[in-house]
Parts: structure tokens; C-alpha cells; sequence
């Protein structure tokens, strides 16, 4: 029955709009024909570009054949738009008076808004609540994720701080605990000033101020990102902390996805080698922030955690553990921080797509990763075991005391 309801107000909503505005159809039936305006009719404010990332690839043991970087996106997200009686979503669409589609405000467009979806869950007459006040909009569908949090929508506070914008509300998700943590640290917005997407999934505003902003495929993380980020955060943790652990791998076996099933093998080498296993889903930001920080070897699985690198100090180095499908972002991310960066791909018989999960470009694979290749890695990058009867904690400091074949080396093939 709901399903035959929504096919008739879709079919409803698309012979109507032949006659009337977009945004006419969807308050009455909750559907939205996709009718689309560039942001270039808004007069955009062009804040920063991004330049394309350099193609060379990483370094791996077994080369770089199976390498690929993401495609340039052909748009550079880094402008200003501001939008008389706009209307955005809790997802980060944004749209004119009329109900028309801006491309370029903020988010791709997606097959949901392709559907006319909107409003989630779908409803019909949905409610948008209106605010007569000029409203700074910092949402998207992937703000949920912490690594798109903090490169791609916090970014956006500071396009409005460096141009003046002092917008009188702000639009954006405060729901996890990462969010929360972030803009305390960051005190760039007043409690007053906020209004919680997730209670508000439909905003109209007398003046709607959209800082677009995004790391695009193929593009440099660019520097005024990076030192936002390092400036931002890095100052307001404590400076010391006994006893943090240098070398560190990050385990994802609690994600939904991309969990290195055998973990349990490779476990006995990382610890040989010194590394310390974290899962950061039990980490305050803060103390994300110092471990990153203080670490002198990292080895992670690819997901959002790897965005905490950007606290990373410059030349230590990095190995990131992928499915045979790979992503470019931790490479990409490494090269604006100025880290050692390598990886270690699964063999296309050791990873599998995980049941019940869809791809949505996030890689839904978990992959085994073997022992032997691990070691390969760690010797490739210069890391070298630490003797027995030394702590895998405060090994920076004992460094004076080691022996000269347990510091770590230069990687293979490097100057």
C-alpha cells in the first residue's frame, strides 16, 4: 500500500511540474522535480582553488601495477554563494525560491536527489521550517563520516571567517560525539547560533549563505585546509603525554567494512615491530589528536581514521593496509602533511565484499592481509623490530639507547 502511495505522488509530481514550480509540488506531495541553476547565476565569491595531485604513485613492495588514483573531479569546490529565500536539506542539497537544484552548492548530485527525494524519510506535505534570519549552511550526506567532517564541511567555517561572513544561525549536523567535540574545540560558533540539522531536515531562510567547499577526486588536500585543521586542534591538547604509544596500528575489526579478518596473524609481527593496537571509536577526539601526534610509525586499514595523519609529525612513516580495490585518500592526505607514506594492498583472492552492505564508493570489502607481506612493508619503510625486554610505549625516547640496527632505517630506494 505505502509503496503504491509513493508511485502515485511521484507520477503526480512529475505531470504537475510541467505547470507549476518545484517547490509548489514537493510542499504538497513531497516529491521534487529535479529542475537544476549552476552556481555561476549566484555571483559567486571564489574563495581558493585546488590543484590537480601529482600522479605519481606510492611506494608498495610488489610496485605500484595495481595502483589507482581517482579520476580529477572536473569541478573545484571553493566558493561562496548567497541565496534569497534558499531552502537545503538535512543531506546538503540546496535550492532556490522555486525549488531548482543549484549544482555546485555544496554536494554532488546523487541518485537520490535524482529520485526527488528530499525530504527523509520521504513524507508527504513535508515540513520546512522557516527562519527569517540569514543562515550559514554547513551540511552533506557524508557528515556523519569523521574523515569528511573534518576536511570537507569544518573547512567551511573558516571561508566564512576569512571573508567576514557572520552569518545569525548555522545550519549543521551536532549529533556524535566527534561533532560536538570538534566545534567545542573549535568555539567558532555560539550554542544560540546553532540549529541541529537532525531535528530540522528542511530549512528555508530569508538569506541563505552556502560555503561550498569539498576535497575533490584528484585533487590536493589543499595547505590552507591542512594548517586549518593543525592550527585549529593541535594547540588546545595537552603537550605531553607519558607513555602514549609511538608506533601504532589502528584496528577497524569493529567497522562494518574494510576489517582485516585475519588480524590475529599479523598481530604477533606488529607487536615484534612495537606496534600498540588502538580502535579510535573508543578514543576521545583529544586523545586522537595526541596519539597521532606523538606517534612515530603508523600502520592503519583504510577508512575514516586515517584522517587523524593530518596531526601526524612531518617524515614519519605510514603504511596503509587496502583491499585489492584501493582508494587515494590516505596517500593524498600523507603527501600534504609531508609523511613517509606507503601501502600494502590485499591479493585480489584475499579480500571479499562484505553481505549486506552496498557500494556507495566506500569500498564495502573486508581483506586478509599475510604475514610475510606485512613484514616486507615494515622492512620496506625502514621500520625495524624492537628487541625484547624494551616497552612498545615511549620507544621515541629510548631511541638514544638502542642499538643503531633497531633505528629505523631509510625506506628502500630513497635518499
Amino acid at each position: 500500500m505505502w509503496k503504491r502511495v509513493v508511485k502515485f505522488a511521484k507520477r503526480l509530481a512529475i505531470c504537475a511540474s510541467i505547470f507549476f514550480k518545484p517547490v509548489t509540488i514537493f510542499r504538497m506531495t513531497g516529491f521534487l522535480p529535479t529542475k537544476k541553476r549552476t552556481f555561476q547565476e549566484f555571483s559567486p565569491i571564489i574563495y581558493k582553488d585546488q590543484a590537480v595531485f601529482p600522479k605519481e604513485p606510492p611506494r608498495s613492495i610488489r610496485g605500484h601495477d595495481n595502483w589507482r588514483g581517482t579520476q580529477v573531479s572536473p569541478m573545484v569546490m571553493g566558493h561562496v554563494l548567497e541565496i534569497k529565500n534558499g531552502l537545503v536539506s538535512c543531506s546538503g542539497y540546496v535550492f532556490d525560491d522555486s525549488g531548482c537544484l543549484i549544482e555546485g552548492a555544496c554536494h554532488r548530485f546523487t541518485r537520490k536527489i535524482q529520485r526527488g527525494l528530499v525530504s527523509h524519510p520521504y513524507r508527504v506535505i513535508p515540513r520546512i521550517v522557516h527562519v527569517n534570519a540569514t543562515v550559514a549552511t554547513i551540511t552533506a550526506s557524508n557528515q556523519d563520516a569523521y574523515f569528511h567532517w573534518l576536511f570537507d564541511l569544518l573547512p567551511r567555517l573558516k571561508m566564512l571567517d576569512d571573508l567576514g561572513v557572520k552569518p545569525e544561525k548555522v545550519y549543521l549536523q551536532s549529533h556524535y560525539r566527534f561533532q560536538r567535540e570538534t566545534l567545542d574545540l573549535l568555539g567558532l560558533i555560539l550554542p544560540r547560533q546553532l540549529i541541529n540539522c537532525q531535528d530540522v531536515p528542511l530549512l528555508s531562510a530569508s538569506t541563505l549563505i552556502v560555503p561550498c567547499h569539498e576535497v575533490m577526486d584528484g585533487r590536493e588536500f589543499p595547505d590552507w585546509v591542512i594548517d586549518f585543521v593543525r592550527s585549529s586542534f593541535l594547540s588546545k591538547v595537552e603537550r605531553l603525554r607519558p607513555g602514549s604509544p609511538k608506533r601504532v596500528y589502528i584496528s577497524r575489526a569493529d567497522a562494518l567494512f574494510r576489517r582485516v579478518l585475519n588480524e590475529q596473524e599479523i598481530l604477533p609481527v606488529l607487536e615484534e615491530y612495537g606496534f600498540t593496537l588502538v580502535k579510535l571509536e573508543k578514543l576521545s577526539f583529544q586523545d586522537q589528536i595526541i596519539l597521532f601526534r606523538d606517534a612515530e610509525a603508523v600502520v592503519l586499514p583504510h577508512g575514516s581514521g586515517l584522517a587523524n595523519l593530518v596531526f601526524c609529525a612531518k617524515g614519519i612513516p605510514v603504511i596503509e593496509l587496502l583491499p585489492a580495490q584501493v582508494l587515494d585518500h590516505g596517500y593524498r592526505l600523507s603527501q600534504a602533511v609531508g609523511l613517509d607514506y606507503f601501502f600494502l594492498s590485499a591479493l585480489p583472492q584475499d579480500s571479499r565484499i562484505c553481505e549486506g552492505t552496498s557500494h556507495s564508493g566506500n569500498i564495502p570489502y573486508d581483506f586478509s592481509i599475510r604475514p610475510q607481506d606485512l613484514i616486507d612493508a615494515l622492512r620496506f619503510a625502514g621500520i625495524v623490530p624492537i628487541p625484547r625486554g624494551y616497552p612498545t610505549q615511549g620507544i621515541l625516547e629510548l631511541k638514544q639507547d638502542l642499538p643503531p640496527e633497531y633505528v629505523r632505517r631509510p625506506a628502500r630506494g630513497l635518499k
